[in-house]
């Protein structure tokens, strides 16, 4: 599957949004270690658990606590999608944006290069979006909807629902949804920061559809190119490590340039059949090494 999904090209378009229906998140014991009683150990699953006995580990060693770099602190957008830099300490602003292959479809069937089926499984041969998702005025258009989170407390949620097209053509890549980290222009996440230098982030992505769908989850460039790993949704706690992306869409690869970094991408691929996406992102963090604080 993953090799069939690095034919997919990105090109981002703007949009923003409103409202979003998911199933309610299972009440969690614990985000971190932190939450829990002395003895304890929050388990991938947000479970407090006892720490087990030095015996119990391989060659009888100690389970570390979770890396101290890989704290995350919550990233809030309000009703419109948008996060601001006043609400973080990563200098983090723009919109979520949802864009999809019709841009590149619609044209070629228009001036004859391509002849979409009668059988199609999509409208045009191109990402079929849902209507019963909109975004706000005054574009209001359908296929996904945020909703305002809570600064310290939820990030909100971006949530989509799509159908990609059967992949019988190069211009039907599929769609993505993305949150800008710097509208729209270039974001250095090379750079230290008051919150410490970013290393990645961290996430949930919650689906009410039964069976699993893949994402191309990662980090879109000036250059458009970008670097990304293949995540199976439903998820949760996945993270996004820049040390760890292991494609993108240049030949030979190129090295991920941090300092050129545009956007966090979910990108829904076109492949050999028609593919419902029904998911909504939340909680949303910003993973990072421990700030530089002043000394004495």
């Amino acid at each position: 599957m993953a090799r069939r999904l690095l034919s997919l090209v990105l090109a981002p378009a703007v949009v923003a949004a409103l409202g979003c229906q998911v199933d309610p998140i299972a009440i969690v014991d614990c985000r971190t270690t932190a939450d829990c009683e002395t003895g304890m150990l929050c388990s991938p699953e947000h479970a407090c658990v006892p720490l087990p006995d030095a015996g119990d580990m391989p060659d009888g060693g100690m389970m570390a606590e979770p890396p101290p770099n890989h704290a995350g602190d919550l990233l809030t957008w309000d009703a419109l999608g948008n996060v601001s830099a006043d609400e973080n300490e990563f200098e983090i602003s723009g919109p979520w944006f949802l864009y999809d292959d019709c841009g590149s479809v619609l044209p070629q069937i228009e001036n004859g290069s391509f002849v979409c089926p009668a059988d199609a499984a999509t409208k045009s041969c191109c990402t079929e979006r849902d209507e019963s998702l909109a975004g706000p005025p005054p574009l209001g258009d359908p296929g996904w909807s945020v909703t305002a989170g809570v600064p310290g407390e939820t990030s909100g949620s971006a949530c989509v629902r799509l159908t990609t097209a059967a992949h019988v053509t190069s211009w039907q890549w599929g769609a993505g949804l993305a949150l800008n980290l710097n509208n729209w222009g270039s974001f250095d996440a090379s750079r230290a920061r008051s919150g410490g230098r970013i290393i990645g982030f961290s996430f949930d992505i919650e689906s009410g559809r039964p069976g699993s769908v893949e994402l191309q989850v990662g980090i879109g460039t000036t250059d458009n190119d970008s670097h990304f790993q293949v995540l199976a949704i439903p998820a949760r706690g996945a993270k996004l490590l820049f040390e760890d992306l292991p494609y993108n869409f240049s030949n030979p690869g190129n090295p991920l340039d941090l300092t050129a970094a545009t956007r966090i991408n979910f990108a829904m691929p076109s492949i050999e059949s028609a593919t419902v996406f029904d998911f909504c992102v939340t909680n949303l963090r910003v993973l990072h090494e421990a700030p530089d604080l002043p000394g004495p």
